[in-house]
């Protein structure tokens, strides 16, 4: 029968890779969409909901970034004081958000939608 070398990618390796790729070239193209935007860090002001050793939040322009370092899927409630506000153009609100994020990734929402 055929031998596989030992060094050859997988069916499924090679699809972890096409999918990483990918995530990787979105998250680069973000990157540059907010690009100049004011950031502002939403970890400070996080209680119930928020792991601060697994999350992170912040707003960057109308975008909330919320991340998971996690290795499961998490449930991540994220506050957005009305101080945060004057990097997006909103009116001034307390928000509550909640959000689901895959292990070891992160959800892009633009809140002005």
């Amino acid at each position: 029968g055929a031998k596989t070398a030992p060094n050859a990618t997988s069916p499924p390796a090679a699809r972890r890779t096409c999918n990483t790729f990918a995530r990787y070239t979105e998250t680069l193209r973000l990157a540059k969409a907010l690009e100049g935007t004011p950031t502002y860090d939403l970890c400070w002001c996080q209680s119930e909901g928020f792991n601060p050793d697994r999350n992170f939040a912040w707003l960057r322009g109308s975008t909330l970034l919320v991340a998971n370092f996690g290795n499961e899927h998490a449930e991540i409630t994220v506050r957005i004081p009305k101080e945060a506000r004057r990097v997006d153009s909103r009116e001034p609100e307390n928000d509550v958000i909640s959000v689901t994020v895959p292990p070891k990734d992160y959800v892009a929402l633009d809140l002005q939608k």
